[in-house]
Parts: structure tokens; C-alpha cells; sequence
């Protein structure tokens, strides 16, 4: 059974690396403690049993990997839902409920869209984001047992440095045409993504102004910003590789953490 646990692994490391990250920014905006540590694990397994799951539907029957994906199915089931269970007993906290609610739907909603083979598009990467980024302030509550404005900013925020992703990668990876054309054209096929993280950088800011997240937040988002603008001024004369971007995506995660940790 052991052999097929590899197929229970996603393969998208950008995945990893947003959920990794959203659950270490919810231990920022919370706590490191008992509750926040026992709550990672219903956070690794509920993105696991999605990814399994979705392999679980694409197997047709009779197939024996279906019997053999399934013991790891209900063991990822299990600790996504018995483990919040425990905090919401034993702990008091009730809000988890409605957070699993809000988690269940878009697992349902994300399932639809990879069995629709539309998980790669904007919609569907976006839909994924979004369900990761909600680690961060279910995390906060776990740690902490309440809920404020500031955590919402923090997931707020981290969405929209998440999201943008999407639409930089799209550009580099989709438009390699374009890479090595005039500035014309590249405005042109990277004006997604520096629409996306511009309008993202005034709405923090206008955010921070009217005290409705930090009055600095707007500055963990100024290096994205840079990137995306760099990356459509810059003419390539070959693209970059999808292992160059992937550790470049990295190293500005890396930057966001520091930058939230320092100022959020």
C-alpha cells in the first residue's frame, strides 16, 4: 500500500510552497503553540485528501488502485475532520465549524474543476488560492481562540500576493513570444498582471489609510510589484525556465514571511 502513498502527493510545488506558507503566516498572526502545532495537521491532510481525491475519481473501475488509494483517502478524511473536531470540544473553538463549512465547499468546488480539467485555468487556480489562504486566519483562531481585523487583513493581503502569482507566471510561461518583442507587445501580454498587482498595491494602501489593515501593509507587496513591472520591461532573449521562475516565485515568498512577520 505503501507504493501508491506517492500517489497521494501533489506535484505542484507552487502548491506547497502557498500552503506552507499561508499556515506559517497564520502561526505569525496568531500563536506557536499546543492548539496551532495539532492544527497543522488536519491543514496537511485536508490538502492531501483533495489532491487524492480527485485521483481517487479519475481512476476508472475496475482498477485496483482504486482499493488500494482508498485507506489513504480515509486517513487524510479522518485527521481533516476528527482533529478539528477535538479543538472545537475540547477547546471551545466553535468558529472552526463555519471555517470548515466555507473549506468543504471549495474542496467540492475545486474537485469539480479538475474532474472539468479547468484546475489550471485563472478560475481554478484562483479557487485553489483562495481555499489555501483560508489556512491563515482558521490557523490564527486555532492558535488564539479569537478572530480580529487584523487577521482578516493578513489573509486579505496574502491572498492578493498570492493570486498575483498567477497572472506573473502566466506571462512568462504563456507569453514567451512576447518575451523577446518590442515593449509594445509586451505591455500588452503582461497587462494582467501588472493591472492585478497594482490595483492590489493602491486598494492595501487606501486600505492601510482608513485603518482597515495595518497603515504599512501596503509595503509587503512593493517587491511583487517591482518583480512584475521588471519582468515586462526586461526583453528576454531566451525565456526564463519553469524551474528559474519556480525558484524566483520562492524567493519572494520567502520575502512576503520576513516582511509580514516585521510589519504585520
Amino acid at each position: 500500500m505503501s507504493k501508491y502513498l506517492s500517489m497521494t502527493l501533489p506535484r505542484q510545488h507552487g502548491a506547497w510552497s502557498i500552503l506552507a506558507a499561508c499556515y506559517i503566516l497564520g502561526l505569525i498572526g496568531g500563536a506557536i503553540n499546543g492548539r496551532s502545532l495539532l492544527f497543522a495537521l488536519p491543514v496537511a491532510a485536508g490538502f492531501l485528501a483533495r489532491h487524492t481525491f480527485s485521483q481517487f475519481l479519475r481512476i476508472k473501475k475496475p482498477d485496483v488502485r482504486k482499493a488500494l488509494l482508498f485507506p489513504w483517502l480515509s486517513l487524510y478524511a479522518a485527521l481533516s475532520v476528527l482533529v478539528p473536531l477535538f479543538l472545537i470540544i475540547y477547546y471551545g473553538l466553535w468558529l472552526l465549524l463555519p471555517f470548515g463549512g466555507i473549506l468543504a465547499l471549495l474542496f467540492a468546488v475545486s474537485v469539480i474543476l479538475n474532474r472539468m480539467r479547468q484546475e489550471i485555468t485563472v478560475h481554478g487556480e484562483l479557487t485553489g488560492i483562495f481555499g489555501l489562504s483560508m489556512i491563515i486566519p482558521a490557523t490564527i483562531y486555532a492558535a488564539t481562540g479569537e478572530m480580529q481585523k487584523e487577521n482578516i487583513g493578513l489573509w486579505f493581503i496574502s491572498f492578493l500576493f498570492f493570486s498575483g502569482s498567477v497572472f506573473h507566471v502566466r506571462y512568462l510561461v504563456r507569453s514567451r513570444e512576447a518575451l523577446s518583442s518590442p515593449l509594445k507587445e509586451r505591455l500588452k501580454a503582461g497587462s494582467a498582471s501588472l493591472v492585478f498587482y497594482l490595483a492590489s498595491l493602491i486598494i492595501v494602501y487606501v486600505c492601510g489609510a482608513y485603518g482597515i489593515v495595518v497603515e504599512n501593509a501596503f509595503a509587503t507587496l512593493i517587491p511583487v510589484v517591482l518583480k512584475a513591472f521588471y519582468a515586462v520591461l526586461r526583453r528576454y532573449e531566451t525565456p526564463p525556465s519553469v524551474r528559474g521562475i519556480g525558484f524566483s516565485e520562492l524567493g519572494h515568498t520567502i520575502v512576503f514571511l520576513a516582511l509580514a512577520a516585521i510589519l504585520l
